[in-house]
């Protein structure tokens, strides 16, 4: 829900060459459906690599912390997860080099459901195909990834639904000469939604000595998302910070607050 997240990590395989597994459809998906109706997304997977590999995919409870990040539960455990909804058309296959595959996940919305959206992740990983050659084995290191793919619901039940972001908190760590600024944006509306923020810095004598458009993210209703200003390399001093955010429903939010680093 890495930012859609991408998982890499090293083991040791079957083989002599390097496997590569790619998600190419998109990693977060928003959906809209009235209570007991369904919506269907496609997961498209493609293997670049020169190894067959078994393709995975499982469904996810996930919650998220400005201080933890992503937090990963087992479906049905959290409230507001939509994980137990899903249906997969195919859980588990075999991609041959150079194969791509598409599975439709289909989201059944209960009957009744009564709250204004609803997320889950879905996991997408890839193991080696066990070698049964005899009498040799062989070492390689191969690249193994697991993809985490965002599902955002909206309860088309609850007529239009907004989007509500504030900056929660602002963070300054001054401790050094390049101070790191960090501002923690919370949605206190009822839509997921994606944005961007762009942040001014603006001196005493009203020049702007600092500007940065961060790239876009997604944000839940409820949900905390950090926002780390880059390279603000700015002598210490007395300023003006001028936040404006700008949601992909087309809705902006804007701050100003006096700053000291």
């Amino acid at each position: 829900m890495k930012k859609s997240l991408v998982l890499l990590y090293i083991t040791c395989a079957i083989g002599t060459s390097y496997a590569q597994v790619i998600v190419t459809s998109p990693l977060t998906e928003f959906v809209s459906a009235y209570p007991g109706n369904s919506a269907v997304i496609t997961v498209e997977v493609y293997n670049s690599g020169k190894e067959t590999r078994t393709i995975v995919l499982g469904p996810s409870d996930y919650s998220t912390d400005c201080e933890k990040g992503y937090i990963y539960e087992p479906p049905g455990t959290l409230e507001g997860s939509c994980a137990e909804w899903l249906s997969i058309d195919r859980r588990e296959f075999i991609l041959d080099p150079g194969d791509r595959e598409k599975i439709n996940v289909r989201i059944y919305v209960p009957e009744g459901y009564n709250s204004p959206s609803a997320h889950a992740c879905l996991f997408v990983s890839n193991e080696p195909v066990a070698d049964t050659t005899r009498g040799e084995l062989k070492y390689s290191f191969g690249v193994r990834t697991r993809y985490a793919i965002n599902i955002l619901y909206t309860n088309l039940a609850f007529g239009k639904s907004l989007t509500d972001l504030k900056a929660n908190q602002i963070l300054i760590d001054s401790t050094t000469d390049s101070p790191s600024i960090i501002i923690r944006m919370l949605n206190e509306g009822n839509n997921s939604d994606k944005f961007t923020t762009t942040a001014e810095i603006v001196n005493e004598a009203g020049e702007v000595v600092y500007n940065y458009t961060t790239p876009e993210k997604n944000i839940q209703p409820g949900q905390c998302r950090n926002i780390r200003l880059q390279n603000c390399t700015i002598p210490k001093g007395n300023y003006q910070l001028i936040l404006v955010s700008k949601t992909k429903s087309d809705k902006m939010f804007g701050l100003t607050q006096a700053l000291v680093l």
